[in-house]
């Protein structure tokens, strides 16, 4: 799912300004960027605006334009989200201009803005949580995997957990000691659930496959406490074994929301050094 960036965190991306470290972390990470193409008009004019104050030139400002559609290959088209644009703003009593970013964030799920009076107005309304601040915990994480997939994925294992725990049950209940064979769990990989689970973790590109093996492992709390070399022999393993190791992402899915929590615990640990 593809996250929404407006223009006050993409100019971030070429000139220092303040907050240019967490625009920075989010095109690093953040593998599928789009905005409504307004992007292109608004970020030409603050890069107009820069040159004319003399805080660039005016080849920088025009190399600023030019590079765009490498930074953010997939725009939306005005016309597409105008009428959804326009409502927002009736509502909200905020520029159209602006809300066509929240109306491009209704349609991918996610948005960033470095436009504090914008996201002051977004919080206050029924839109809370839709687009995020630029400078978020959560979009500083040193995940490529967006949130919403993860917990996509921390959901389904939940349900798969759920119905892991009833079918050991059914097998042991009337038996003197707890035991089954691998065999009789077989129903449960054969189970949509499952079979849900493991197509979302197909569905992830490698790289976000390498964050979930991480994140799995880290979760578990027997991978050391250091996310970078966690992330270096996930990415290592990957790359070596490929698909035949999705399903054991799978099983690991278990771990995923432990992960996350220390993963958070890392960073802000880190931030604070």
């Amino acid at each position: 799912m593809s996250l929404v960036v407006d223009a006050n965190v993409v100019i971030k991306w070429f000139v220092d300004e303040n907050l240019r470290i967490q625009a920075r972390h989010i095109f690093q990470y953040q593998l599928e960027l789009t905005a409504p193409d307004l992007l292109l008009v608004e970020v030409a004019n603050i890069a107009w605006k820069k040159a004319r104050q003399k805080e660039i030139d005016n080849d920088q400002a025009r190399s600023i334009v030019a590079a765009l559609s490498n930074y953010i290959p997939f725009l939306v088209p005005i016309s597409d989200l105008i009428d959804a644009a326009t409502k927002l703003a009736l509502e909200l009593d905020h520029p159209v201009y602006d809300c066509l970013y929240l109306a491009c964030a209704q349609r991918f799920g996610s948005g960033v803005t470095a436009d504090r009076k914008f996201f002051n107005r977004i919080e206050k309304s029924t839109y809370a949580g839709l687009m995020k601040f630029v400078d978020d915990p959560d979009l500083q994480l040193p995940l490529h995997v967006p949130l919403n997939k993860i917990n996509r994925i921390i959901g389904l294992s939940n349900r798969i957990d759920e119905t892991r725990r009833n079918l050991i049950f059914s097998l042991t209940k009337e038996k003197e000691f707890a035991t089954f064979s691998p065999t009789e769990l077989q129903p449960l990989y054969d189970s949509p659930v499952f079979q849900s689970l493991a197509a979302e973790i197909e569905g992830l590109s490698s790289i976000e496959q390498q964050d979930a093996l991480a994140l799995g492992w880290l979760g578990q709390g027997h991978s050391g406490d250091d996310w970078r070399p966690i992330r270096d022999r996930a990415e290592k393993i990957l790359n070596n074994r490929g698909r035949s190791y999705l399903r054991y992402i799978a099983s690991l899915a278990v771990y995923f929301e432990q992960g996350l929590a220390r993963l958070r615990d890392l960073h802000t640990s880190t931030s604070q050094l």
